[in-house]
């Protein structure tokens, strides 16, 4: 395996989860900085004895570990081993491979969101176009939930209109106070 590149990537910060604590590599930490090096190459496993004989004896995969260097003390160290058949014959092709495994959580909240806090599961929709009539309105929703988390993470003193337009506070406005319910919003500020 040949060391490709050495990076600094931004961590989160990750609070204790009783259920993720128990898993090594998911302790609480700090947001940070991390300089790590990324290494990559091909291996090669025989194939599976219970696999059906193809004429095929190796199975060659490609392979990336990022690994930090110069860990603070106390701090968990990165070391993510990556398995994948996407391809790796140059330095931006494995770049990418780490930005997309980076991607992963993001993804991760994404349809947490969808699932969550849109309950696209709880729809009980049954055809597939109803499925996807309400994927469709409900897809830009989940995605504004996760603006909405991260400014208030980013930014917890910004205006609301920092991530939403007016109209949308309005709304939201709306349906959510009661004695609103008949849709007037009285009294909305521009700098609410």
């Amino acid at each position: 395996m040949q060391d490709i590149a050495q990076r600094e990537i931004f961590l989160s910060n990750r609070a204790y989860d009783r259920l993720a604590a128990r898993r090594p590599g998911f302790k609480p930490r700090g947001a940070r900085k991390a300089t790590v090096k990324i290494a990559a190459g091909t291996i090669k496993i025989p194939r599976p004895i219970h696999c059906p004989d193809n004429g095929v004896a190796f199975l060659f995969l490609n392979f990336v570990h990022v690994y930090e260097v110069n860990t603070p003390t106390g701090e968990e160290a990165i070391d993510w081993k990556l398995v994948t058949g996407e391809p790796i014959n140059v330095q931006q092709d494995v770049l990418n491979i780490v930005d997309d495994y980076r991607a992963r959580w993001m993804i991760e909240e994404y349809f947490k969101a969808l699932k969550t806090g849109c309950s696209y599961e709880k729809r009980q929709l049954e055809s597939k176009e109803t499925l996807l009539n309400a994927l469709a309105v409900l897809a830009p929703i989940a995605w504004q939930l996760l603006v909405l988390r991260s400014v208030s993470r980013q930014h917890p003193e910004a205006s609301s209109q920092y991530a939403l337009s007016l109209n949308q506070i309005k709304l939201l406005r709306a349906v959510s106070y009661p004695g609103c319910r008949d849709g007037l919003v009285r009294n909305v500020s521009p700098n609410s």
